[in-house]
């Protein structure tokens, strides 16, 4: 970093309790603009939605490593397209 100082950035756990989609989508996120409105955190999850290849005895279920393994080969052979998933998120805190 041309002088400049290294520094590592703090991750966040997420456990999404209402839905597994969420939990099964969302990978490496960013959080932006976070902010705490009236006893929220509030900001923005933003998501490049790609696969990466899963070892199927030890990253995941069967089922889910199987259904990662498609998509991760149709992106690989062009045809599934990447995008951008914008996940807005309030949480109490308690």
């Amino acid at each position: 970093m041309n002088g400049g100082h290294a520094f590592a950035l703090p991750t966040l756990q997420l456990k999404f309790n209402q839905t597994k989609d969420a939990h099964l989508t969302l990978g490496n996120v960013t959080l932006y603009n976070m902010r705490i409105v009236d006893g929220y955190i509030c900001g923005t999850l933003i998501d490049y939605y790609d696969f990466k290849y899963l070892d199927y005895y030890k990253d995941a279920s069967l089922i889910t490593t199987f259904v990662n393994n498609n998509a991760y080969y149709q992106q690989e052979y062009r045809q599934l397209k990447n995008y951008l998933i914008i996940f807005p998120i309030r949480i109490k805190i308690d």
